[in-house]
């Protein structure tokens, strides 16, 4: 009997290692997306991926918790703290949120356009609770398209350039030494505009490697929507023109100065931002029948949409504003609590 015993303890010590081992091998497997997954919208993108919708649920960084990472529940209104890191570029697919890590050292930071505050890019999982680094350096935008991180890497040497890395953090490579913002995706197509050379519209396909001009033309921030390219117009003091798919056809859809804007789902609304030093704020215009709306007056940016709601920032820092997308005769103010976790 003792000998058994003897016999017995050291397996089922060895058992127990290996049982521990395959648990612990499970937890922190990749989960993969099918290959053309996407994160969050390219218009929330655009103004900082604060704000993103998945499932049930909207993520965003609480200015009113220093950008710490938080979740509201749509159906019941209920907020709830997901991390104390400060971020942006929320992308949310699959298993798993990925976003910019803004302030690793929680410092106070003064605030930039370029984003270069940026400290490394990262994977939570959701269920789990658990933290993946992807990359540990500053980063610009940052977009996922299928199993791949697309973003803008940044040493000090260098500059921004645009790179890609898997969603496991394996395969970190160089994709172009232009400062390419990965903004818009469609299928196996990147949208984006070049920098260095030219300001045209070009598409980066994922599968091939290869990049194509779609439209010669001095463009900043094309937006794939419902089978129309819309971006702001250099050439016509950043009036919002429009494209069809293929590139022709060319059409202004607001013909004011505009500094940043964002489109539903639907490609019903488009809300803007009028920059012209005399009818500034915020409007909306439909985009079936032509008719615009002035939501409010005044400097605002940083406009998300997200479910039936759209978010933006006034100039200052000092509120962010809520409207549902349907009611425009009532905008409130975002405030949801501060909580420890």
């Amino acid at each position: 009997m003792n000998r058994l015993r003897k016999l017995l303890i050291p397996f089922l010590i060895i058992l127990a290692i290996v049982l521990l081992y395959f648990g612990y091998v499970q937890s922190t497997k990749t989960i993969y997306n099918n290959d053309e997954a996407t994160g969050n919208s390219a218009g929330n993108l655009l103004n900082g991926g604060l704000f993103c919708e998945y499932q049930d649920s909207i993520y965003f960084s609480n200015d009113n918790d220093d950008g710490a990472l938080y979740k509201m529940d749509t159906p019941t209104g209920k907020f709830e703290k997901i991390h104390e890191d400060k971020v942006a570029y929320i992308n949310a697919v699959g298993s798993y949120l990925y976003y910019s890590r803004i302030n690793h050292k929680r410092e106070e930071s003064k605030p930039s356009i370029f984003a270069f505050n940026n400290v490394g890019i990262y994977r939570f999982d959701i269920e789990k609770n658990r933290l993946k680094i992807l990359y540990d350096d500053p980063s610009g935008l940052t977009n996922i398209l299928g199993n791949y991180v697309y973003y803008q890497h940044y040493n000090k040497n260098e500059g921004l350039t645009f790179h890609s890395v898997k969603i496991d953090g394996q395969n970190d490579k160089l994709i172009s030494k232009e400062p390419i913002m990965p903004l818009s995706t469609n299928k196996d197509l990147i949208y984006y505009t070049g920098t260095n050379n030219d300001h045209f519209i070009y598409t980066y396909n994922v599968k091939t490697g290869s990049s194509n001009i779609l439209y010669e033309e001095n463009c900043y921030a094309p937006i794939y929507n419902n089978s129309y390219i819309y971006y702001m117009s250099l050439t016509n003091d950043y009036a919002i023109y429009r494209i069809d798919a293929d590139g022709s056809n060319p059409t202004a859809v607001v013909n004011d100065r505009c500094s940043t804007f964002n489109i539903t789902k639907d490609g019903k609304y488009m809300y803007y931002q009028i920059d012209d030093t005399k009818n500034n704020g915020i409007n909306r215009i439909n985009l079936l029948t032509g008719e615009s709306i002035i939501i409010t007056n005044g400097d605002y940016k940083q406009i998300h949409i997200v479910g039936d709601y759209v978010f933006f920032r006034d100039f200052s820092d000092t509120n962010t504003y809520y409207q549902q997308i349907e009611q425009t005769n009532t905008l409130s103010v975002f405030n949801p609590p501060k909580s420890s976790k």
